[in-house]
């Protein structure tokens, strides 16, 4: 069983959910449940990965990167939804690359917008891959696992 750490609403009052399961660190920024819980029991089968954090949408994905103070303690991957309230996932890759501090961290687009001109909007603000969410699980699993081996 995997350890299940609940940060308390402290940063601006956003829920914000963080699961160990083995290495690397992974932030998602998704609004739907039913999707966090699938990426995190997909997460579990992989021994590379020591932290998955979600947050709801943009807004709280930038609190959460600026209430971590040490850079080694930034994800080592970032994955965004388009479709998010508050602030989209291409608002806020826009504004993750336009940061020195942030720009380094990949970033890759997890969603069901996935036209040809979203994808090269996002791949030309600094995505390292724009992925389709498959509505087949063994699809979705497949391509978790080959989101994270972009990092």
């Amino acid at each position: 069983m995997h350890e299940v750490l609940l940060l308390e609403e402290v940063i601006l009052h956003m829920k914000v959910k963080t699961v160990s399961v083995n290495q690397k660190h992974i932030v998602l920024a998704e609004d739907d449940s039913d999707d966090c819980e699938l990426l995190i029991d997909t997460l579990n089968k992989r021994t590379d990965v020591s932290r998955v954090t979600t947050v709801q949408n943009g807004v709280d994905l930038l609190a959460l990167l600026e209430y971590t103070a040490e850079l080694s303690d930034l994800p080592d991957l970032i994955i965004l939804d388009h479709n998010m309230p508050r602030m989209n996932g291409q608002e806020t890759l826009q504004l993750l690359k336009a940061s020195p501090r942030y720009s380094k961290i990949p970033v890759a687009i997890f969603s069901t917008q996935t036209s040809k001109l979203f994808t090269a909007e996002c791949l030309a603000l600094g995505a390292v891959k724009v992925y389709s969410k498959p509505t087949e699980f063994a699809k979705y699993q497949e391509t978790i696992f080959k989101i994270i081996e972009t990092i």
